[in-house]
């Protein structure tokens, strides 16, 4: 879980034109949040960006189904957003956090 979030955040907000894309594409769906960064200093960091991922997860999902035809990375991150034991882990930890 702590790689999808951390390779969402690279693959959206590492790039501008990504993220531009990104938060044009979210309009009216969600509220085109930026994906938060894990921080490893932190012993509960991964709440606040596994929250952000569940909040934006339509966008995201939506988002990585227009590119993963032309993008591996976007094909790869698809499958791990949709994959359902990862699907159940980012909402039955967050909970614990």
């Amino acid at each position: 879980m702590e790689d999808l979030i951390h390779d969402l955040h690279a693959y959206i907000v590492r790039s501008p034109k990504r993220y531009r894309e990104f938060k044009k594409f979210s309009i009216g769906i969600t509220n085109a949040n930026k994906i938060l960064r894990d921080n490893d200093t932190r012993w509960i960091s991964l709440y606040e960006p596994t929250r952000r991922v569940l909040i934006e997860y339509r966008s995201l999902t939506g988002y990585m189904y227009e590119h993963c035809n032309t993008v591996d990375k976007a094909k790869d991150l698809l499958f791990h957003l949709t994959y359902f034991q990862i699907l159940l882990t980012l909402c039955g930890i967050l909970p614990m956090l």
